[in-house]
């Protein structure tokens, strides 16, 4: 399998993505350049070489050797970038994310390490209950951004929505008493555009972190240069769409429910006797990677784990709880119940 080093053309040392200005940036000359230009050296170099025949499916673990220093760099068989352990330079293992697995399309993360930092810090500013040490930057252990595989589907649903919809209207004229029943018999048909729809495209334990971050922006999207996974680490797909597909359309249908439902403006009473038929037509997918920061923090020596989204900054994760400031705040609750019923005691007597 292919490793690939993105150096610099002027000096040679490793190049990593500065998401702030979208450009690389070589640290030791100072040399900037373009995703563009740097992906077109790597595809000449690609060229030059003779292509190696595949590693077998079966081969485990994966064996690569570092192009920089020439040590063994040993990983499972999702991972698409990473660092060498010697060097600790940027290695794209550029063989995993080729053919049928080279993605579509990518969203660059849009802020780096230390904006990543300052978000975390900014979210947890304002829980009331977290231990005061967590809050020290002495406790984040690891913090590192992960390209995650997703396939986007678009595709059409046609189909149809019927129900039955009753207004009933009470009046008294003399000593008579009328009720005026209306039956609405209610149908819509039509087809329905779904656009990137995004469904994680990978199992496994190293998957759960990035699970609930989305959505992404789809103006992020750009198409896939493999120099946008230098400095980072990359995650293959272990999942075909064949493998989802019944879980997609399970979404699609959903969506278009409610979509059918929510055209029904008129205004009635009740509705009842509902049927909705949907067939997904149409069906096309991207294979993408999209960006999350992974943040650990060790605290008394259990760890937590937390997942930012690396486009908008959302980010999920359980947090410690310190039982003093909770047992504080009950205490302080009963207190001020207490107060407020002797004051009532008091205004009685």
């Amino acid at each position: 399998m292919d490793t690939y080093m993105y150096k610099c053309p002027n000096c040679g040392s490793g190049m990593e993505y500065d998401a702030q200005t979208h450009i690389f940036h070589c640290d030791y000359c100072r040399s900037d350049f373009t995703a563009e230009e740097l992906e077109e050296r790597r595809i000449k170099a690609e060229q030059r070489q003779a292509e190696k025949e595949e590693a077998s499916m079966d081969d485990s673990p994966d064996v690569y050797s570092c192009p920089s220093c020439g040590a063994e760099i040993i990983t499972d068989e999702t991972t698409a970038a990473t660092y060498c352990y010697y060097c600790h330079n940027p290695v794209v293992l550029s063989g995993k994310l080729s053919g049928e697995f080279k993605p579509d399309y990518i969203i660059p993360f849009k802020f780096d390490r230390q904006d990543a930092e300052k978000r975390f810090h900014r979210w947890i500013k304002n829980k009331r209950f977290l231990p005061n040490d967590f809050k020290n930057d002495s406790v984040l252990e690891n913090l590192y951004g992960v390209y995650y595989p997703y396939w986007m589907t678009n595709c059409t649903v046609k189909g149809g929505y019927s129900a039955t919809g009753r207004n009933i209207r009470v009046w008294v004229t003399g000593e008579l008493e009328y009720t005026e029943t209306k039956v609405y018999e209610i149908k819509r048909e039509g087809s329905i555009e779904f656009n990137n729809i995004n469904s994680f495209a990978m199992t496994g334990e190293r998957a759960k972190p990035a699970m609930a971050v989305q959505p992404f922006s789809d103006e992020g999207l750009e198409e896939f240069k493999m120099a946008y996974l230098s400095g980072f680490y990359a995650e293959k797909r272990n999942l075909e769409y064949a493998e989802i597909e019944d879980e997609v359309n399970g979404r699609v249908n959903e969506y278009a429910k409610k979509i059918f439902e929510n055209s029904v403006t008129e205004s009635y009473q009740s509705i009842g006797g509902k049927t909705m038929h949907a067939d997904v037509v149409n069906s096309r997918q991207k294979y993408v990677l999209l960006p999350v920061w992974i943040l650990t923090y060790s605290l008394r020596g259990k760890k937590y784990y937390f997942a930012m989204n690396g486009q908008t900054g959302k980010t999920v994760g359980r947090l410690p709880i310190s039982v003093p400031r909770i047992a504080g705040a009950v205490l302080g609750i009963f207190l001020l119940l207490f107060l407020i019923v002797m004051g009532i005691g008091a205004i009685i007597l």
